[in-house]
């Protein structure tokens, strides 16, 4: 999950904390919504695997 968290934010490797990605989730805006649902409905996927 925290790799693909990192994919979403396209940022080297860090200690990523749950705030700093609840931050990246509220970035996402309605109009680059669509971009994003695809990568948001894999990162489900291998979360509930």
């Amino acid at each position: 999950m925290e790799r693909l968290a990192e994919l979403v934010e396209g940022r080297p490797k860090q200690k990523s904390s749950p705030q700093k990605r609840k931050v990246t989730f509220q970035a996402f805006t309605p109009a680059n919504n669509e971009q994003v649902s695809g990568t948001l409905a894999q990162m489900k996927k291998n979360a509930t695997r």
